[in-house]
């Protein structure tokens, strides 16, 4: 194989997932763990738009998860 091959193998997409939520937390937890699981993914970042069911406390279950969390639904 050339170079290019050998370094195309070797360099893999970092991808950051934005999950957008608004009372969400019967799913979020197993979409989190869905995108999680994908080799690419190196950030995820759950927004939360005032969900009053737990969507957020869900969320941060995953230390790896960065939440923000907004005041109002967006």
């Amino acid at each position: 194989a050339g170079v290019r091959e050998t370094l195309k193998a070797k360099v893999q997409p970092a991808v950051t997932v934005i999950l957008v939520t608004y009372n969400s937390a019967e799913v979020v937890r197993s979409a989190i763990a869905s995108v999680n699981s994908h080799p690419a993914v190196r950030r995820i970042l759950v927004v939360d738009n005032a969900s009053a069911d737990g969507t957020a406390e869900a969320a941060a279950e995953f230390p790896s998860v960065r939440i923000l969390r907004n005041p109002q639904n967006m």
